[in-house]
């Protein structure tokens, strides 16, 4: 199961070997989009792409609250000069992760060192 609507996993997943294994469990054809998201054999490297990784994340500033507020009073927010968050609005979701400052780059771009250098977590709007 999933938090997610049938009709946004028969949009935005990308399902392969279909043809080994059959269709996801999700799938509807009336809810597939223009594009279907089932391929008979792998899935194309650049569907991928394009599909699910077709954004570019900004980076936005910090704020918490002050010490003993409760409200979320703008007055009352103190900027995380030291921080960042790395966002994106992508099929009506915002994916965030706070960490270390880090300047604007396509999420296609790998790090230097080869390794994730921050989690990206999705969450509603």
């Amino acid at each position: 199961m999933s938090r997610e609507t049938m009709k946004w996993l028969n949009s935005n997943t990308l399902i392969g070997y279909t043809s080994k294994r059959g269709s996801a469990w999700h799938y509807r054809a009336d809810l597939q989009s223009a594009e279907p998201n089932h391929y008979p054999g792998p899935v194309p490297v650049e569907d991928v792409r394009r599909r699910l990784f077709g954004w570019e994340a900004e980076s936005r500033e910090v704020y918490v609250r002050k010490p003993g507020t409760d409200d979320l009073d703008l007055a009352e927010l103190l900027a995380m000069p030291d921080h960042d968050a790395m966002v994106a609005y992508v099929l009506g979701a915002r994916a965030a992760a706070p960490g270390e400052p880090a300047g604007h780059h396509p999420v296609r771009q790998r790090p230097r060192d080869g390794h994730l250098h921050r989690r990206l977590r999705e969450t509603p709007l």
